[in-house]
């Protein structure tokens, strides 16, 4: 079944159009399309699902043509589990970390709460850690992350359990160390 890939890039002043390279790493068949300058993104249709393609593009005026842009490796499909590698209590909030991963434009956290079952999905966007606020004490979350692209969301990470305590101390903080001769 073909998929598609939206492709996205910031607008150059004095440009006439852009020209998109791509093409898919197990076929040398190069396909381009021209754009015209005042579009700053483009869906590509017809992509196969699952597979990987290269994009580079070049922007044109009357002076001629530019060197081609970075090359951008995409797979067309759903993004990889990301992992929890961290979470930090302060008060009442909580921050999750978590490794970032390839093909995801974004991430949600889900938490749930152990006591009462109540789940809750928060938007982060395209970042790698997030602060949950208005946790309760002594309740035990369940945290997991979840990356989705265009194509949709893909697996959750593996939860990660905290419960916030006042009792807990805070983590030590601007730690430095300097070397010192005898």
């Amino acid at each position: 079944m073909p998929e598609s890939i939206k492709l996205a890039w910031g607008p150059i002043e004095n440009v006439k159009n852009y020209t998109i390279s791509y093409n898919e790493v197990s076929s040398n068949a190069i396909k381009q399309i021209k754009v015209d300058a005042e579009e700053n993104s483009i869906k590509i249709q017809n992509l196969n699902k699952g597979g990987t393609y290269h994009f580079k593009m070049t922007a044109k005026n009357e002076q001629g043509v530019s060197d081609f842009s970075n090359e951008i490796l995409m797979k067309n499909g759903l993004p990889e589990r990301p992992e929890i590698f961290k979470i930090s209590r302060r008060n009442n909030t909580a921050t999750v970390f978590w490794k970032s991963v390839a093909n995801a434009s974004g991430y949600k956290i889900k938490y749930i709460n152990k006591n009462t079952g109540k789940e809750n999905v928060i938007e982060t966007n395209n970042v790698f850690g997030y602060r949950v606020k208005g946790l309760e004490y002594n309740v035990p979350y369940a945290f997991s992350v979840v990356a989705y692209n265009g194509i949709g969301l893909g697996e959750f990470s593996k939860t990660k359990t905290v419960s916030l305590s006042k009792k807990v101390p805070y983590s030590p903080r601007n730690i430095s160390a300097i070397r010192q001769s005898d």
